[in-house]
């Protein structure tokens, strides 16, 4: 003869059974989640706006002055001054950060930031097709202040053809 089990003892497993996968399914709603990168821009937060405002409002502030000021290899004041020249003044005067003296050096300070991801403040670095190294801060809209032989003291594009050409790199300094 068979015996069977009270059927009272098989509720008492089922209900021990669903409790067990009830705390289960809501366990894994009380974790934390891990975000997932998303390709792409993602977006802003307001307080990294009004830095970046702040920022830019300072380099335009500055540049009115230095703006024009004609281009000289090794200079560092308005009488003549080179693209780290000028780099390194803004950076010690604006943000009290005392920067490398050449664009070389310069290159290797702060961190990398993908030409995608550029900030109002970060350097950007060109390899000239006479093969030298170029520096200048990066404002918004794609324009960045430098010093050029020509135009001296000046903002361009970096989307301009000659600037997109010899792009190479980019350093963030400033913190935040």
């Amino acid at each position: 003869m068979t015996q069977r089990l009270p059927s009272s003892g098989s509720s008492a497993c089922q209900s021990v059974f669903a409790l067990l996968l009830l705390l289960f399914f809501f366990s894994g709603c009380a974790s934390r989640s891990v975000p997932i990168p998303v390709q792409g821009a993602l977006p802003e937060k307001p307080e990294t706006r009004i830095r970046d405002a702040e920022i830019e409002e300072k380099l335009r502030e500055e540049f009115n002055y230095w703006k024009g000021a004609r281009h000289k290899l090794g200079g560092n004041d308005k009488d003549g001054v080179d693209c780290s020249g000028l780099v390194k003044f803004y950076y010690k005067k604006l943000f009290n950060i005392d920067l490398p003296r050449t664009s070389r050096t310069m290159s290797r300070e702060g961190v990398p930031v993908r030409r995608e991801e550029l900030r109002t403040g970060d350097l950007v670095f060109f390899r000239l097709p006479d093969l030298t190294y170029h520096v200048g801060i990066f404002l918004t809209n794609g324009e960045f202040l430098h010093s050029t032989k020509i135009k001296g003291v000046t903002i361009s594009s970096i989307g301009q053809d000659y600037w997109r050409r010899s792009y190479w790199t980019a350093r963030r300094i400033l913190p935040g």
